[in-house]
C-alpha cells in the first residue's frame, strides 16, 4: 500500500484547489498501477472542501465507488472533516454521473431561470 502524507504537499492546512491538484495527480498516478493508497491526513488541522474537491472528488470522473472504496483508504482524519468529505463525494458522484443535470440545475440556482 502507497502511503501518501498530505501534510507534506499541503502543511498543517489543507485549503488550496492547486495542492487538492497535486494530490489527485498522485492518486490518479498510484491508480494506474493499480496501487491501494493510504491518504494519511496527520499533521492536518485545517480541510476545505475545496481542497477535497480537487483532491478527491475529481476522481469520480475516473473511478466509481467500488474502485474507490477498494483502493483508498482515507486515515487522520476528523469526523467533522469525514462528513463534510462525504458530502463532497456525493455531489461528485451525482455530477460525473450526470453532468448535464448538474449543470441545469446550477444554471437555474444561479441565474434563476
Amino acid at each position: 500500500m502507497f502511503n501518501l502524507k498530505v501534510y507534506e504537499i499541503t502543511g498543517e492546512r489543507a485549503i488550496l484547489d492547486s495542492d487538492g491538484d497535486i494530490v489527485y495527480q498522485k492518486l490518479l498516478n498510484a491508480f494506474s498501477n493499480n496501487e491501494h493508497v493510504e491518504l494519511d491526513f496527520s499533521g492536518v488541522t485545517t480541510i476545505l472542501s475545496i481542497f477535497t474537491n480537487s483532491a478527491i472528488g475529481q476522481l469520480y470522473k475516473h473511478y466509481n465507488s467500488d474502485f474507490l472504496n477498494d483502493h483508498l483508504k482515507i486515515t487522520h482524519m476528523s469526523p467533522e472533516d469525514m462528513l463534510s468529505l462525504k458530502r463532497v463525494n456525493e455531489r461528485a458522484k451525482q455530477f460525473y454521473t450526470s453532468p448535464e443535470d448538474t449543470s441545469q440545475f446550477l444554471k437555474g440556482e444561479i441565474f434563476d431561470e
